[in-house]
Parts: C-alpha cells; sequence; structure tokens
C-alpha cells in the first residue's frame, strides 16, 4: 500500500491465495480499511485496488455471489469483499476473464469515469492473463483559465455542469440507497454529532454527480486572428509529434518488443492525446463564444 501524495492517489496491490481462511481475508480488508480512512477522512484521493484475489463466484455483471459453483468456501469472502466495496463506493473496473473463463484479477477504484480502456492478454510466463487498464485524467498540475479564475477541484460540486447531467438516473440511484441503515452505521458511536452521518451523504450525492454529470467547461475569451492562427498551429504541432512517436512506437514493438521504451512511448502518446483534445475543445469554445456574440450583435 501506498500513496502519491502529489496526485492525491492511493494505490494497494493485494494477494489472496484460494485457501485462504475466511477470517483471515476479513482481517486484511480490515487493515486496508484502516490505511483508507486515514487519508480520505482528511481529504479525497483516488483508490486504486488490484490484485489477484481467487473470488470466481462473484457474477461481477450483476456485483452478486453465485451460489450455483458450490465452493462453500468462496462464499463468505466473496460477500466481504462486495461489502468492502460499498462501504468505500467501489467500482470493479475488469470485465473480461483472467484466468481460463473466471475473472480473478481485479481492478477496484472509486473513480470509474477515468478509465479508457481494460484489457485483458494472455502472456507465456503465467496462468493468469496480463491486465492493462488506461486512464484517461490528466495528472499534471491544474492551469489557469484564460479569464484568470483559479480551475475549480476536479473532485467537487463545482467542477460539474449539473443542468447537463442525467438527473433521472441520478434520482434513481439515490432511491436505492439504504439512508436508514447507513445513519445507524454513523450514530453507533456515543460522540457522532450526525455529522459523520452527513460527510457520507454528501460523499454518496458527490459519487452519482461525478459519474452522471460533465465536466464544466472553461471560460474562456474571445480570441483574436493571431490566437486563432496559434490555436491551429498548436493542434498541427501536437498532432505532428503524435504521428513520430506513433511511427517510432510501432518500430520498436516490431524489432523489439521486449524494449524498456515501449511503456514511455505509450505514456508520451496519451499526454499527447489528452493536450489535443484540450486544444480541439479551446477551439470549440472559441467559435461558440464567437457565435454568440454574433448573435447579441444581430438578434435578428
Amino acid at each position: 500500500m501506498c500513496t502519491l501524495g502529489s496526485i492525491d492517489t492511493i494505490l494497494v496491490n493485494l494477494y489472496r491465495p484460494p485457501a485462504t481462511a475466511d477470517d483471515k481475508f476479513g482481517k486484511l480488508l480490515s487493515v486496508v480499511q484502516q490505511y483508507l480512512d486515514r487519508f480520505l477522512e482528511k481529504k479525497h484521493h483516488d483508490v486504486y485496488i488490484t490484485g489477484d484475489f481467487n473470488l470466481p463466484m462473484i457474477d461481477w455483471s450483476s456485483c452478486s455471489v453465485d451460489h450455483s459453483q458450490g465452493q462453500a468456501r468462496g462464499i463468505v469472502p466473496s460477500q466481504r469483499l462486495l461489502e468492502f466495496m460499498g462501504n468505500n463506493f467501489l467500482s470493479q473496473i475488469v470485465d473480461k476473464p483472467t484466468r481460463n473463463q473466471n475473472t480473478l484479477d481485479l481492478v477496484l477504484t472509486n473513480c470509474p469515469h477515468y478509465v479508457n480502456s481494460v484489457t485483458s492478454e494472455e502472456v507465456p510466463i503465467s496462468d493468469h492473463n496480463l491486465v492493462t487498464v488506461t486512464l484517461g485524467f490528466d495528472w499534471r498540475e491544474p492551469t489557469l483559465g484564460r479569464t484568470g479564475a483559479v480551475l475549480p477541484d476536479p473532485h467537487s460540486f463545482a467542477s460539474l455542469n449539473c443542468f447537463e447531467g442525467d438527473l433521472e438516473q441520478i434520482s434513481s440511484k439515490l432511491r436505492e440507497v439504504n439512508w436508514q441503515q447507513l445513519f445507524n452505521l454513523c450514530v453507533e458511536s456515543e460522540d457522532d454529532d450526525g455529522a459523520g452521518f452527513m460527510e457520507l451523504m454528501r460523499l454518496t450525492c458527490l459519487q452519482l454527480a461525478l459519474h452522471y454529470c460533465p465536466k464544466k467547461r472553461i471560460p474562456l475569451k474571445p480570441e483574436s486572428g493571431a490566437k486563432k492562427k496559434n490555436t491551429n498551429r498548436q493542434k498541427q504541432i501536437l498532432r505532428r509529434k503524435k504521428r513520430k512517436l506513433k511511427a517510432r512506437l510501432r518500430a520498436l514493438q516490431a524489432h523489439d518488443p521486449d524494449s524498456s521504451k515501449i511503456q514511455e512511448l505509450t505514456d508520451s502518446v496519451s499526454l499527447l492525446n489528452i493536450d489535443i483534445r484540450d486544444a480541439i475543445n479551446l477551439e470549440f469554445n472559441r467559435r461558440e463564444l464567437k457565435a454568440v456574440a454574433t448573435v447579441k450583435k444581430n438578434p435578428r
């Protein structure tokens, strides 16, 4: 277990042998829970828990335990894992088999909206597949918008455009929450004054909003012709860099597939994709502002 303070991310890697006693797996989850609580109670962190859990009884399409398999030893740890995920608002994102027809290698996270792709590929050195998860978030420090305003915390309500969110889905999910059960868990402590339940309610609503609401667009000022040319030129430069990097990547994969530089080039291409996307969004916003300004000048 470790915490990357610069990007507010918690990483946990676990291994549960198939014959692990139920109480030992429960103790392991308790240790992880204590570690998460130590950081999450102070500040929001992205959480990624990975590992080989050896729990084939869980049907991940419905997040339920499949009792028809008849593996009595796996029922209790499967239920404990699902309960642990529910308590921490975690989603399991591996939707493909990782060993034969079973999904044993899992990735649990509280920010599934960052996931771009998940692959599961066979490798010659193991009977388990290699699971690769590609994330689509920009880990670099946020910059200032062109209006001079500081960008809001990306994990806050302020960063979301709730007017364009799927309010019906949010309402449906909120109705499924057992609020009475959560309240009872929070007020077990004699010192609790209700603040714990209020914070849990806020986090529940925030998690749903992050999943069903789009991000706000950065406010922009209309650009001059020179700035427009600079924006287009910037996109061209980024795309040219991307083509060159992809050509190098293909050459390495063909002639030296074990090279350590392959992952480095792959990461560089991913970052360039983010920069290109941002440049396209800026151009889209510039055109939108120009159209609005035109309409205001001549409403007819």
